[in-house]
């Protein structure tokens, strides 16, 4: 059967034709199939894998993680802080709502929802509930809260302040 195929058909079937005398090219670094121009880099070891790092290096890794860790303390408590006065104030808004009729509390959805902004919100207003007199039917318990909050916000901002204009020395 290959005395019948055409001679482009065996050449295929060898592979590329051989040149007698014809040698390939080298490149220098140069991987098999891969493209002739590129050559491969030679990675160099990090410095940590041949020496050990001195104790001071050691230390400032230390504080900087500790840094990041004191960072993303005192931006979670500002958040917390932040989010309790936007509930604070979704509940003073809810509650002024269904006090003027302009909100069904009978309905589910906001039930729900001033069900939820109220226990949020009783473990901060109860307290100053409890202490200040009432005004009539006007409850000034949620501006006293956000006041204080922002008090509390403030002051962990000066405080977080002086920790990093100290260096985070403890």
């Amino acid at each position: 059967m290959a005395a019948f195929q055409s001679a482009p058909a065996q050449a295929f079937r060898r592979g590329p034709r051989q040149y007698p005398g014809r040698v390939p090219r080298q490149y220098p670094g140069r991987v098999p199939g891969q493209h002739p121009g590129r050559v491969p880099r030679q990675r160099a070891r990090p410095a940590e894998h041949c020496h050990p790092a001195p104790a001071s290096l050691v230390k400032g890794a230390i504080t900087s993680r500790m840094q990041y860790m004191v960072t993303a303390i005192f931006w979670l408590a500002g958040e917390l802080i932040h989010l309790m006065i936007l509930a604070i104030i979704a509940a003073a808004v809810v509650s002024m709502l269904i006090s003027f009729g302009v909100v069904n509390a009978r309905s589910q959805f906001v039930y729900t929802i001033a069900d939820f902004l109220n226990r949020v919100t009783y473990p901060v207003l109860r307290p100053i509930q409890r202490h200040m007199p009432t005004f009539g039917n006007v409850d000034l318990s949620p501006l006293i809260a956000i006041l204080l909050l922002e008090a509390l916000q403030m002051v962990l901002a000066d405080v977080y302040a002086h920790l990093v204009m100290a260096g985070l020395n403890y």
